[in-house]
């Protein structure tokens, strides 16, 4: 078995390993401190071989998908308006919905895992919508100073 369990993981149709999708939510805007940590995330995240989804916009988001790149991951952004141009620096995959704070639910139902620094009302509600979710097992947060 390789480092990390590799062998393990579910094949896709190609035969390749699929690679885990993982949520980093938060504020788009963001103390210093929640900023590192999101890199930080990010960048593990990254040498895990996971793919960022976020929303794609500033704040914990733009900070988690810069620590992704830095460790060359792959960042996904769904964004709450139309214009893909919207995305952070930082994503490599914008997708542009049109939906506003409705795509917080698509965020948290297509990662298998959500982790959640800082935030306010926009974060609480995705947390509960992964604790609601049968396929999520778990969301964690980590406390603002604000």
């Amino acid at each position: 078995m390789a480092a990390g369990g590799r062998d393990s993981a579910p094949l896709g149709r190609g035969g390749q390993p699929v690679r885990p999708l993982v949520a980093v939510i938060g504020g788009s805007t963001c103390t210093s401190e929640e900023a590192e940590w999101a890199g930080v995330v990010g960048r593990l995240l990254a040498e895990q071989e996971a793919v960022l989804l976020c929303g794609g916009l500033g704040g914990v988001m733009e900070a988690a998908a810069r620590g992704a790149k830095q460790a060359r991951g792959l960042t996904v952004g769904i964004l709450p308006g139309s214009d893909r141009a919207d995305a952070n620096p930082f994503i490599d995959v914008p997708l542009a919905t049109g939906m506003g704070e409705m795509r917080n639910a698509l965020i948290v139902r297509a990662a298998q895992a959500v982790i959640a620094i800082g935030g306010g009302w926009g974060t609480l509600s995705e947390i509960a919508l992964a604790h609601g979710s049968a396929r999520r097992s778990s969301a964690c947060t980590m406390p603002s100073r604000r």
